[in-house]
């Protein structure tokens, strides 16, 4: 969402979408209406290090992608129905059954 608000330069929309894709996976949308990744960019987005910005550091989308992938889902990178970029993040939903387990702790 940052670096959508960043590509607008104050000036545009940023729209957030979550829905359930299809049984089990959350997605999460990020839209815009900016100027979009150009597609000869697009395939170094996700580089470590690859940044467009003067006073980037290149490591957020690839945290991004980390981040998705250590958790079973993925990241990608589309053209927005509104004209700018689509950031679409698929996540596998847990169940109360399958999350974590927590001990209780023993009595002091």
């Amino acid at each position: 969402m940052v670096n959508a608000a960043e590509a607008l330069d104050g000036q545009g929309q940023v729209e957030v979408r979550l829905r359930q894709d299809q049984p089990g996976v959350a997605v999460l949308e990020v839209h815009d209406d900016g100027p979009g990744v150009p597609e000869e960019l697009r395939h170094r987005i996700f580089d470590a290090l690859y940044t467009t910005k003067p006073q980037g550091t290149g490591l957020g989308m690839i945290a991004v992608r980390a981040c998705a992938s250590a958790h079973g889902g993925a990241v990608a990178l589309e053209q927005s129905p509104l004209g700018g970029a689509l950031f679409r993040l698929s996540l596998h939903q847990l169940s109360a059954q399958s999350g974590p387990q927590v001990e209780p702790s023993p009595a002091a």
